[in-house]
Formats: structure tokens, C-alpha cells, sequence
């Protein structure tokens, strides 16, 4: 009998620490315009990366073909629209990312100064294949806009999954990176 009034008073105090701790965590949320701040973080506006010598040689030789192919086809704007990309693909080299300050609140989610309600937002999902792939996604109910796709860094995909799933479906048919990412990962843009 004493013990099993000792495994009840156990098995208590562990249930009142359980709920003390979950206190204790919605109560250390920060409070943002837009409801409790439920994990925030700041990603580069997208990857910059190392272009060596032969990534430029390559860059150019096909601008270059291009260019000599408008010519041909005698159509000069498929020529300017091909020296304006490779003047912007150049100088967006050049640039340093911005960074971008992402949360996810108990209202929506905030990337820098826009708000998407949940309400707008129809799916999200996870991509974690690190050290390479760590994104998360979302896709709106609106046709019209593109996915959302969000750099994880250092963040738990695990804690930001469990409050998402608080508000919004998983898309668990979404394994990959969509074939356009990883054509710009290979190419270096």
C-alpha cells in the first residue's frame, strides 16, 4: 500500500512539472502585433553562391550563343532580353542577400512586414535533407500566388511542424525540392 501511494504521489508531481513546464513556455511567447510569437528567425533573402572562373567562361558561352542565335532568327528583342538577364544575373551575383526576419504567430505568419493569415494560407510542408535542403513551404489559397518557401537555418523543424499543425494541413505528398530550386542550386543563381 505505501508504495503504491508513493508511485501515485510520483507519478503527480511529475504530471503538475509536465503542466508547469507547458505553462511556463506559453507564458515565455512574446506578445507581437499580431498575437503570441511562437518562433521567429532572420534567413538570407536567397543563397549567394561561389562562382569560380569556369562557372563565368560557361555563363558567357551560352549568353554569347544565344545572342548569336537572335540574330540569326533575325529577332532583336529575344537579343536585348538576353543581355538584359545576363547583366542582372551578373549584378544579383555582386549583391549581398538582404535578410529576412520570418515568424510564425498564433494569427498567421510575417515575413518582414507582410502578414499572411492563416486564413490565406492553404498547405505547408517541410523539406529537411540537411546540410543541403532545409526549407519550409507554404501554398495559399489564392491560385494566383507562388509558393512560399522559407530557409530553416538553425531552426527545429520539429517545434515549428508541431505549431503549424495547430492551424494549417500538412502536405505530406511534397518529398522534394521543386525541380525550378534545384535547377537553381545546380546552376548557381
Amino acid at each position: 500500500m505505501l508504495l503504491l501511494n508513493q508511485l501515485t504521489n510520483n507519478f503527480n508531481d511529475m504530471a503538475n512539472q509536465e503542466e508547469e513546464k507547458e505553462k511556463t513556455e506559453t507564458e515565455n511567447y512574446q506578445k507581437g502585433k499580431h498575437g503570441k510569437i511562437f518562433a521567429q528567425w532572420t534567413f538570407p533573402e536567397y543563397n549567394k553562391y561561389e562562382r569560380n572562373k569556369v562557372w563565368y567562361f560557361w555563363f558567357i558561352l551560352i549568353l554569347a550563343g544565344l545572342v548569336v542565335f537572335a540574330i540569326f532568327e533575325q529577332n532583336p528583342l529575344l537579343g536585348v532580353i538576353v543581355v538584359m538577364v545576363g547583366f542582372i544575373i551578373y549584378f544579383q551575383g555582386r549583391k549581398e542577400p538582404n535578410q529576412l526576419v520570418f515568424q510564425i504567430t498564433e494569427d498567421g505568419i510575417s515575413l518582414d512586414n507582410k502578414f499572411y493569415g492563416y486564413n490565406q494560407l492553404k498547405k505547408f510542408w517541410i523539406i529537411y535533407q540537411p546540410p543541403e535542403v532545409k526549407e519550409l513551404y507554404f501554398s495559399f489559397n489564392s491560385g494566383i500566388k507562388p509558393e512560399l518557401s522559407i530557409s530553416f537555418g538553425n531552426q527545429n523543424p520539429v517545434k515549428i511542424r508541431e505549431h503549424l499543425l495547430k492551424y494549417l494541413e500538412e502536405d505530406p505528398t511534397k518529398e522534394d525540392e521543386s525541380f525550378s530550386q534545384g535547377m537553381r542550386k545546380m546552376m548557381k543563381f
